[in-house]
């Protein structure tokens, strides 16, 4: 499984069309759904979007109800084996193509798999961006053109870096050209003024191509960097998992252990990328039931798990 994703999801035919007509349909609404698709590699196809029908909003954001997660479990079967949900997407007609503070707080805890992405639409333009993992941050993926509202291809913004990388290798072309013109216009026409314009050149270009080996010094230690930080992430989710696995098992024994029919609480604490659908898929072994840790620990935004708070899990004992 990638710790990130860079490249903008492929859509299949009629997927953003479906998307756009949602939008003009509720121009002044806030709704949204989820990605049905499927991930090779670090590549993502999106083959379906399932639109939540009913849809509550806090304070102008888009809320998943379980009504809305029955649609999209449906609708990931009904594609086919190999699909699952990849992520969701959110028109919104107020802050525009962008996600919220609120909305990357969604999406760390409901999308938190490192290939789940998030599409938002500005209503009003029909704008669209994507958002996704990279390393531990939710960044907007710029490494594709982006859509306008009639179509219009636009040029993704390279990094700082890479533009400065490019200006300095644009300038020091204009060097190596100017000087390689001049020397011949001083050689033909023997005009010493021309020749001494060559040779002011000459300090300019030695600068151009000091800065053009910082700046590929400066990338290299940036990969370095990026590379350190995917190791521990790694790292981070392999404890996280087997953590998971030993709360598994002490679940089981602790089933096995009881002859009397009888509910018991088991508390737990919550850890970064945890969800109470993740959190039902191991203790219960369907994430559907989800709803009982919910009603257990009762919360305005059962979307929202706090980092280190503790949560009862109740158990039924056979």
């Amino acid at each position: 499984m990638p710790v990130s994703m860079t490249d903008v999801p492929e859509l299949q035919p009629g997927v953003l069309e479906a998307i756009r007509e949602q939008a003009r349909s509720s121009p002044e609404a806030t709704t949204g759904g989820v990605l049905i698709g499927w991930v090779q590699g670090e590549a993502i196809t999106v083959e379906r979007a399932a639109k939540c029908a009913v849809v509550n909003t806090r304070n102008g954001e888009l809320e998943f109800t379980p009504a809305c997660w029955d649609v999209a479990y449906a609708a990931a079967t009904e594609t086919g084996a190999e699909s699952r949900i990849v992520g969701w997407y959110h028109i919104n007609p107020r802050h525009g193509a962008t996600l919220s503070a609120y909305d990357r707080s969604l999406h760390r805890s409901l999308f938190s798999d490192p290939s789940q992405v998030a599409l938002v639409m500005d209503a009003g333009t029909g704008e669209i961006a994507w958002f996704g993992w990279q390393v531990e941050l939710i960044t907007e993926l710029q490494d594709a053109p982006k859509k306008g509202p009639a179509g219009e291809a636009e040029a993704a913004p390279q990094p700082a870096p890479a533009r400065r990388l490019v200006a300095a290798i644009s300038l020091l072309a204009v060097l190596v050209l100017a000087a390689a013109g001049t020397y011949a216009w001083g050689h033909s026409t023997a005009t010493t003024r021309v020749v001494a314009a060559g040779s002011n050149l000459r300090p300019q270009l030695q600068a151009a191509r000091s800065q053009i080996q910082q700046l590929q010094a400066q990338t290299s230690s940036l990969r370095d960097q990026l590379r350190a930080e995917a190791a521990s992430t790694a790292d981070i989710q392999q404890q996280l998992q087997t953590t998971k696995d030993k709360l598994r098992e002490a679940t089981q024994r602790l089933q096995a252990s009881n002859t009397t029919t009888g509910t018991v609480t088991f508390m737990y604490q919550v850890r970064p990328g945890d969800s109470m659908f993740e959190l039902a898929q191991i203790f219960y072994g369907s994430g559907k039931k989800w709803a009982k840790i919910w009603h257990a620990n009762p919360s305005p935004d059962p979307n929202i798990l706090i980092i280190g708070s503790w949560l009862k899990v109740p158990l039924t004992t056979a």
